[in-house]
């Protein structure tokens, strides 16, 4: 009696039960497991270099700068500085990356569960959720933040009837998650907001009027919050120096974001400003810090040419992205599990074929769109499909299938039926679990490289303070672990690449060591050394323009950093 008793308890209807009755808590505990999985089985990898910009704020090295990152909102960098300050240099962008990761999904989740109750509704973003814990990027949760959002705030206002103070906690959530979403980069508001609109007015017919004016009053204090934000800091840092580094930055993403120009095609042009093909392949390989060949003046000519091939449709450019894209894992599964889903709900959910066609057609329109934009980047793209999926799921329907379980009850499957209720979602998730590892592993080990080689590096460059350098962008191969602490601020001999480019920190050093143009003057000086990580021969190419009989000497090697010296012979 007691092992049945036990049976009992830990029967599916039980389960569900409890889940459907405490869907915030069972939200939680989901999420949280898939981080725990993420962190102790895949691995969590930040594939970006945002912390090593904090860590700078924080310690004076960007000096009128302090308290910006002009990627993201400066309340938001100034108080993850200052926050350096007091954690000795652990990774606080990582770990509040994380952290937005893991509210985002929450809500998203306590959504699904709370709409559909049905936990299934949730675990079908299985993959989505450990794929992302497992290499976070501000761009992505960004957008994230925002969906989610919107998603608090439509089921908000969708169920206008629940208590008062739960609707306004969910309202005000779904506002703070659009506050963090601006935050991490204004952007995110662009696409995401407009989509959740489109479906919105696709319903408003069916809608109560409250539902329309708190929702739409949702959508205008977001837009605010898009306008404001940026505000801040146009007015906060209005500086000369730092309009010049933003006229700088804004010129280099715009070549860096568009298809790479054709050097054959623009000869004219690249031979009118000076580069030649080794200056341009130095470009897009992010090796470009010559500040005579690449000038600001020079790439404000070339933007022109980047803009009009940006919009000038190739049916041959699109379809080598879209090659491109296929052989990315991440696309390949987040888009997989998206079309999955909607031929699903395209046959089973007859009433709700129209918004199936309207989302399909939403989110890959928008990725079409980037892909003719030449930038289908798949921290951008993906979270468009897994705004696709939430909205299917939301909508979901089981009285548009209840005829079928009517069929399989008359056809005495009743027994099948019930071990298919614990069955399906344990192999659901056991099936997401062992895809994302299978995609994310790899990655993450492809960010990983060992941190005792940067610790003997810098140290290297400490013990020979009398000498600069130069290195080709180590920021993207410096990749800490989430919340492995990093060096607080840089060495004051480090150049670090096109990333330091025209940044008050370069211009000091340069006024330190009396420098116009670190890379030309590194031939006829032996006190500029140039650190590489990835690409030898491109320096060395460019250094042969100036003078055909340089040589370089090995210095050092620490790892995976190569330490060398350009000299003439004697």
């Amino acid at each position: 009696m007691r092992i049945l008793s036990k049976a009992k308890v830990l029967s599916w209807r039980s389960i569900t039960e409890a889940i459907n009755s405490k869907p915030l808590v069972s939200s939680v505990v989901y999420v949280i497991l898939l981080f725990l999985i993420s962190f102790f089985f895949i691995g969590i990898q930040y594939g970006g270099n945002e912390d090593f910009y904090f860590s700078r704020i924080a310690s004076g090295g960007n000096g009128s700068y302090d308290g910006v990152f002009c990627y993201v909102a400066p309340i938001y960098s100034a108080a993850l500085a200052k926050l350096g300050l007091i954690t000795h240099g652990m990774s606080v962008h990582s770990f509040f990356l994380v952290l937005f990761i893991l509210i985002s999904f929450c809500f998203i989740s306590y959504v699904l569960v709370k709409r559909t109750q049905r936990l299934l509704s949730a675990l079908i973003l299985t993959p989505v959720i450990l794929l992302t814990f497992a290499l976070p990027d501000y761009t992505t949760i960004a957008y994230l933040c925002s969906i989610a959002g919107a998603v608090v705030a439509y089921y908000a206002c969708d169920n206008f009837d629940m208590p008062k103070h739960s609707f306004y906690i969910l309202f005000i959530s779904g506002l703070f998650l659009v506050f963090i979403g601006v935050l991490l980069r204004a952007q995110s508001l662009y696409t995401s907001i407009p989509c959740i609109l489109v479906l919105f007015l696709l319903f408003y017919k069916k809608q109560k009027k409250q539902t329309i004016k708190y929702f739409g009053l949702f959508i205008l204090l977001a837009v605010l919050l898009t306008v404001f934000l940026p505000m801040i800091k146009w007015g906060a840092f209005n500086s000369q120096e730092y309009k010049d580094y933003i006229r700088y930055n804004n010129a280099r993403t715009a070549l860096l974001d568009s298809k790479e120009l054709n050097y054959s095609k623009y000869r004219d042009v690249f031979e009118e400003i000076g580069w030649t093909e080794n200056d341009h392949e130095q470009f897009y390989y992010w090796a470009f810090q010559d500040s005579e060949k690449y000038s600001v003046e020079k790439l404000e000519r070339l933007v022109p040419l980047a803009n009009r091939q940006r919009w000038n449709f190739n049916p041959k450019d699109f379809f080598s992205l879209a090659v491109t894209v296929s052989k990315k894992p991440q696309f390949i599964m987040t888009m997989g599990i998206f079309t999955f889903l909607c031929v699903a709900a395209f046959i089973l959910q007859k009433k709700k074929r129209k918004l199936v066609i309207l989302t399909f057609l939403m989110s890959n329109g928008i990725h079409a769109a980037f892909l003719l934009y030449n930038r289908s980047v798949y921290r951008v793209v993906a979270p468009h499909y897994w705004l696709g999926i939430i909205i299917i799921l939301y909508f979901w329907n089981m009285s548009d299938m209840q005829g079928a379980i009517d069929k399989i009850k008359r056809k005495k499957l009743q027994q099948a039926v019930k071990v298919s209720k614990v069955a399906a979602p344990a192999a659901l998730l056991v099936l997401s679990v062992l895809m994302a590892c299978s995609i994310a592993q790899p990655l993450v080990s492809s960010y990983t490289k060992p941190s005792w080689a940067i610790a003997e590096f810098r140290e290297f460059a400490a013990q020979n303070r009398d000498k600069v350098f130069l290195g080709d962008n180590p920021y993207v191969y410096y990749v800490p672990g989430i919340f492995m602490p990093i060096e607080f601020g840089e060495s004051q001999n480090l150049l670090g690449g096109s990333v330091d480019i025209n940044s008050l920190r370069e211009l000091e050093i340069k006024r330190r060591f009396g420098i116009k143009n670190p890379v030309k003057e590194m031939i006829y000086r032996d006190d500029i050394y140039y650190m590489s990580v990835y690409r030898d021969d491109l320096i060395w190419e460019c250094l042969k323009e100036y003078e055909p009989e340089v040589q370089r000497e090995l210095v050092t090697q620490i790892g995976f950093i190569r330490v060398y010296n350009y000299y003439l012979p004697q």
